[in-house]
C-alpha cells in the first residue's frame, strides 16, 4: 500500500494536470476518507474536479459532502444490515462499498467496532438503564432507539462468536488467505446469518 504522503503528493501532482488545487484540510481528509488506494484515490478526484469546475479549487466542504456522508452512510448501513441479521441486503451494502473502493481491512474495522460497542451496550443496559448506555457510548440520536431495540434482542453469546468471527476474518485477510474481498463475503454471510 502507498504511504499517506504518496497518495497527498500523487492527488497534488494529478489535480495540477486537472488545473485544480486543494486544500491541506481537504486532501488530508479526502485521503483519511478513502485511503490510499490510487484508483479509489483517481475516481474521487475525477468527481471532487468535476464539482470544482467553476472555483478551481476543492474545498473541506465539498470532500465532506461529496464524499465523507455517503460513505458514512454506507457504512451505518452495512452494520445495521448485519445487526438485523438481513443477509442480502448486508452483502449488497458490502460491494457497493467495496466497489467504491473501501480498504477491506477498515470494514472489517468497522464491523469490528460496531460489535465492541454492542458488547458494552448489551454489559451496560443488563446493570443499568438507556440513559448509562448513551453516556458511555457516542451514537446519533436517530439511531438509539434503533440501537437499543438491537441490544434488546442481541444474545451476549452471538455477539461474542461474532467477535471471535471478526478478529479470524482480520488475521485471515493479513495472512492473506483467500482474498479480501472473499474474507469479507464470508464474514458478512457468518455475522448475518
Amino acid at each position: 500500500p502507498v504511504k499517506d504522503a504518496e497518495a497527498k503528493n500523487w492527488a497534488k501532482s494529478h489535480l495540477k494536470q486537472l488545473k485544480v488545487s486543494i486544500d491541506e484540510p481537504a486532501l488530508s481528509e479526502l485521503v483519511r476518507l478513502v485511503g490510499t488506494n490510487i484508483q479509489t484515490l483517481l475516481m474521487e478526484l475525477e468527481k471532487l474536479a468535476a464539482a470544482a469546475a467553476q472555483t478551481k479549487r476543492i474545498s473541506l466542504e465539498m470532500v465532506d459532502d461529496l464524499i465523507g456522508r455517503s460513505r458514512e452512510l454506507s457504512n451505518f448501513e452495512l452494520a445495521d444490515h448485519i445487526l438485523a441479521r438481513n443477509r442480502k441486503r448486508a452483502l449488497e451494502v458490502l460491494h457497493r462499498l467495496l466497489d467504491d473502493g473501501a480498504e477491506p481491512l477498515m470494514l472489517v474495522g468497522l464491523i469490528a467496532s460496531n460489535y465492541h460497542r454492542l458488547a458494552l451496550g448489551k454489559d451496560l443496559l443488563t446493570r443499568g438503564s438507556r440513559d448509562e448506555v448513551f453516556r458511555n457510548i457516542a451514537m446519533p440520536p436517530f439511531k438509539r432507539d434503533s440501537f437499543i431495540n438491537t441490544l434488546q434482542r442481541a444474545d451476549a453469546a452471538n455477539i461474542s462468536r461474532g467477535i471471535q468471527l471478526i478478529a479470524a476474518a482480520d488475521l485471515a485477510i493479513k495472512t492473506s488467505q483467500a482474498t479480501p474481498r472473499l474474507q469479507l463475503e464470508m464474514l458478512v454471510c457468518e455475522l448475518a446469518s
